[in-house]
C-alpha cells in the first residue's frame, strides 16, 4: 500500500477526532459506494454495474465436504451491497445468507441505481449474531475485510464461531494491519495480523491472541502473503468455547 505523506498524516491526526464519529463514517461508506454505484451504471449497461459472484469458491467448499444430505448453510459477515460468495457449485446445495449492518441503506441505493442483485444483504450486526440466527446454525461463516470495521473484532468472531456448528469454520480474507494503514480512520478500527503464524487483533488500546481468546475449543490458523491475511478458525465437535 502506498505510504502518506507527512502532511496527509498530520492532517489526519487533526481531523482524526471528528473521522471517528461512528456515525459519520457509516455515512461515508454509504456515499463512497453510491458514487460507485453511479460511475459503474454511467459506464455501461446496468447489468453490469454490479459484478456478482456465482461459484461457490473451491477453497470454501473443500472445508465443508464433511457436510452431506442437506444443503451447506453459509453466513457471509459484512458482505456490502450483496453476496460475495456464489452458491453455484458442482457437487454441493450451497444456500448462501449475506449480511450487512448496512443492508437497509445499501438496498435503497441500488433500488435508486435500478439494480436488483440476485443475493443482496440483509441486516444483521457481527457483533450479535446469535441473537438473531442462533447458535450451531450455519456449516460456515465467511467475513472479507469487514472485521476491522467493528467496535469489538475480538466480539465479532467469538460470535461468528457461536454460530457455526461444531465440525464448521470461520474463514476471514482481510488487508493486514489495515486499521495502522489507515490511520485509524473512518470504520477501520483494529488491525489484524499473523504474527509468528498466531492470528492477532490490535490496536492503539488492545491486542488479543485469538486462540487464546476463543480457548480449546477451536483450532485457528493464519497466514499472510504480501499484505493479505487469510484465516480459518474450526469449531471442534464436541469441545466448550470460553
Amino acid at each position: 500500500m502506498k505510504e502518506r505523506s507527512k502532511l496527509v498524516r498530520a492532517l489526519l491526526r487533526v481531523v482524526r477526532p471528528v473521522w471517528r464519529i461512528r456515525g459519520l463514517a457509516l455515512l461515508s461508506e454509504l456515499v463512497f459506494w453510491d458514487r460507485w454505484l453511479a460511475r459503474r451504471v454511467a459506464g455501461g449497461p446496468a447489468g453490469s454495474a454490479l459484478p456478482e459472484a456465482h461459484a461457490f469458491p473451491e477453497a470454501l467448499a473443500r472445508l465443508v465436504g464433511h457436510v452431506a444430505g442437506r444443503p451447506v448453510k453459509v453466513l457471509e459477515v459484512g458482505a456490502g451491497l450483496a453476496a460475495s460468495v456464489g452458491a453455484q457449485h458442482r457437487a454441493l446445495d450451497v444456500d448462501v445468507v449475506a449480511t450487512d449492518v448496512l443492508a437497509a441503506q445499501y438496498r435503497r441505493i441500488l433500488r435508486r441505481r435500478g439494480l436488483r442483485p440476485a443475493n443482496p444483504t440483509i441486516h444483521a450486526d457481527a457483533e450479535a449474531l446469535t441473537p438473531q440466527f442462533g447458535r450451531d446454525a450455519f456449516d460456515l461463516v465467511y467475513a472479507a475485510n469487514c472485521i476491522d470495521h467493528t467496535r469489538d473484532a475480538l466480539r465479532a468472531i467469538r460470535e461468528m464461531v457461536a454460530v457455526v456448528r461444531p465440525g464448521g469454520y470461520v474463514v476471514m480474507d482481510h488487508f493486514e494491519n489495515e486499521g495502522a494503514q489507515q490511520d485509524y480512520a473512518g470504520l477501520h478500527e483494529w488491525n489484524l495480523c499473523a504474527n509468528g503464524g498466531r492470528f492477532e487483533l490490535w490496536n492503539e488500546r488492545a491486542r488479543h491472541d485469538v486462540a487464546a481468546a476463543l480457548g480449546p475449543g477451536c483450532e485457528v490458523r493464519a497466514a499472510s502473503s504480501d499484505g493479505l491475511l487469510h484465516v480459518e478458525i474450526r469449531k471442534l465437535p464436541g469441545a466448550a468455547l470460553q
